[in-house]
């Protein structure tokens, strides 16, 4: 694909045409041909960029990738599978990491059998050994380690039990979170030393936001299968006395947009973390300390802040209780029918809902005067004790 090309499939996901005559095959080959070939350096970028489009194709894409690509492509990525302490391998630039990684996510999100290749890669020793202290366009290449992190943890058992028990994955997301979180804003006049400060002036921006919830899903990926009941760890109880303060930051911390898929994030994560921990988020007041919201002498701030933000309050009239969200506008189902013709589709409906309860599909009930499910016989009792309620 030339540059132009790309731009024209920006949008594409897939690509029938290279169904005949072994199409696939003939220039996935070529493309890794030319990323293998350290002469053509000046065409790595538009074959990654031509891969990160391709892979988004999932047809036949198990039987396309094998080990010696997926090496290439963590090569290309800078994640060095080395045990040499004294590798002194330069990173590559930033389009060519940022492309490689974007191919490694899309394979590895589409094709189990890539995820099985970047296991016994040990792909994950090598994005946990990542130090991005030195490295100049960290956010972008942090942004899609973790999202391959997240990717792997979600889909591989064998790597998420390695990341927990051997690689110590956990304390990497927490210093990757720290880390974030301390970088100061240009508007921020606050002074951050070991955890980041909570001032009304710090703003987490977009970019690090949507890094905040690469690590706060895989976090959760990799706490969700120990279960919040199990007994904890002397180790994993230090973890999480890092954690909860970092997510009290997070719970009051100004955001751009998209907020509330950081807040839904952080929910998610609590979920899985012991009860008793819960009472860091919000701790006790100290004396001379004040705040906006306090309850039996802790701070509540990070549970009761306002979180309905313009966009929502103007969306909530329309915003459809069962799934969470506004639906585009739709035709009345009933617009042109005569009443005859509603009274019939209705009967339809009670017929079909009846049946459902006669096989055992549904078992409905109503409320008894002692508060508790009472099952029904028949649907049509639903109009004979229903329910007083008002009018809308």
């Amino acid at each position: 694909m030339e540059d132009s090309d790309i731009c024209i499939n920006e949008n594409t996901f897939t690509f029938p045409s290279l169904m005949e005559n072994n199409r696939r095959i003939t220039l996935w080959a070529a493309l890794f041909d030319k990323l293998q070939d350290e002469s053509a350096k000046l065409v790595h970028f538009v074959c990654l960029a031509t891969l990160r489009v391709l892979s988004r194709d999932k047809t036949d894409i198990d039987n396309l990738v094998c080990e010696k690509w997926i090496i290439t492509l963590i090569d290309k990525a800078g994640l060095y599978i080395s045990n040499d302490p004294e590798g002194t391998d330069a990173l590559p630039s930033k389009e060519i990491a940022v492309e490689s990684l974007k191919c490694l996510c899309n394979i590895a999100f589409n094709s189990e059998v890539a995820r099985a290749l970047c296991a016994h890669t040990n792909i994950a020793q090598g994005l946990i050994n990542r130090s991005y202290k030195d490295i100049q366009y960290k956010d972008d290449i942090m942004l899609y380690d973790i999202k391959l992190l997240f990717i792997l943890t979600a889909l591989r058992q064998d790597i998420r039990v390695s990341l927990k028990s051997e690689l110590c994955g956990m304390n990497h997301l927490l210093n990757c979170l720290n880390d974030v979180l301390m970088e100061k804003d240009p508007i921020s006049s606050s002074t951050l030393d070991d955890t980041p400060a909570v001032t009304s002036q710090h703003v987490l921006n977009e970019n690090r936001q949507a890094i905040v919830c690469e690590i706060l899903k895989t976090q959760f990926n990799m706490l969700y299968h120990l279960g919040s009941e199990e007994s904890v760890s002397p180790e994993d109880e230090a973890m999480y006395l890092k954690l909860m303060p970092l997510l009290t930051f997070l719970l009051r911390a100004e955001t751009h947009e998209k907020s509330m898929e950081l807040l839904s994030n952080v929910a998610n994560l609590l979920t899985s973390i012991p009860a008793p921990f819960y009472k860091y988020l919000t701790p006790e007041l100290i004396e001379g300390q004040t705040s906006k919201h306090i309850y039996d002498g802790r701070n509540m701030e990070a549970l009761s802040e306002d979180s309905d933000t313009e966009e929502y309050l103007e969306a909530q009239p329309n915003i459809d209780p069962v799934v969470g969200c506004t639906r585009p506008p739709r035709v009345n189902p009933f617009e042109g029918m005569t009443e005859e013709q509603k009274e019939y589709e209705a009967m339809k409906l009670v017929n079909l809902f009846d049946k459902m309860v006669s096989e055992g599909i549904v078992k409905p009930a109503t409320i008894g005067p002692d508060g508790k499910p009472k099952p029904v016989d028949h649907v049509l009792e639903f109009r004979e004790n229903a329910p007083n309620r008002p009018q809308s």
